[in-house]
């Protein structure tokens, strides 16, 4: 099993806390140096992309970890597929087919079993530093889950029928994403573009999507170099940011 380098040399383990981007947020204004990682056993205030909170319970994998990437604030959304790659990698290699669903949710048999989140801070389009986060609903049973969240979500563990080593899955999952974190930074986004593709739930799909207080239905053509999803609409073909966007399969 590969390990990583840098990124996750430095980790610390919680038992609880409220959000594991908030400590390491916290510790990149302080200076910590790239690739610091906090795990949690738990999270009392989890959140996921625009907000949303974030179910979670012991028997997951929490885990964010501090990067200070040699990129363009503008070219940030390339990072979280990235990070969904090598969430999907690791999970494929438990035995389990893994989608993902632009731009940030990981999936089991169409049924979410976690997602990925960066969150980060610059100044122009200069970046300073990006928080990556992962949620996974690892060792967890689907009973365990709301009652509300079964019919769309699911668990590793219950896919399996068996638990996973939260420890390798984690180590995976670093070492899948420093190699292409290194190559997004050196060379660019296409082999994050590509290894995306390949795991891609959304292309050639009709979908609905919620953009600034405004909903339409679009054929979903893949995904641009930047990150951006590329649909095709009544004006013609459009690039969609994950920022402002929410999209649902029709």
């Amino acid at each position: 099993m590969a390990k990583a380098g840098k990124l996750g040399k430095l980790m610390i383990c919680l038992e609880s806390t409220a959000s594991t981007q908030d400590v390491v947020r916290d510790a990149a204004l302080k200076g910590m140096q790239e690739g610091f990682t906090v795990v949690a056993k738990q999270l009392e205030s989890a959140r996921g992309r625009i907000g949303r909170t974030f179910y979670t319970t012991k028997g997951g994998l929490y885990f964010s970890l501090l990067l200070r990437p040699r990129l363009k604030y503008s070219e940030i959304q390339a990072l979280p597929l990235a990070l969904g790659v090598a969430v999907a990698k690791s999970i494929e290699e438990e035995g389990l087919k893994c989608a993902l669903k632009w731009p940030n949710d990981c999936l089991v048999n169409l049924k979410k079993v976690g997602g990925v989140l960066i969150e980060s801070e610059g100044v122009g389009d200069n970046l300073l530093y990006a928080v990556a986060g992962v949620g996974l609903n690892a060792n967890i049973s689907l009973q365990q889950l709301p009652e509300a969240l079964r019919s769309e979500a699911t668990t590793l563990q219950h896919e399996l029928g068996r638990p996973v080593s939260l420890q390798h899955l984690l180590q995976r999952i670093l070492a899948h994403f420093e190699l292409l974190y290194e190559d997004l930074q050196q060379e660019g986004p296409a082999l994050t573009i590509k290894e995306w593709s390949k795991l891609d739930l959304l292309t050639g799909k009709t979908v609905k999507i919620e953009q600034l207080g405004r909903v339409f239905e679009a054929r979903v053509k893949g995904v641009s170099n930047e990150g951006l999803l590329i649909v095709e609409c009544e004006q013609g073909l459009v690039k969609v940011s994950s920022a402002e966007s929410t999209i649902h399969i029709t």
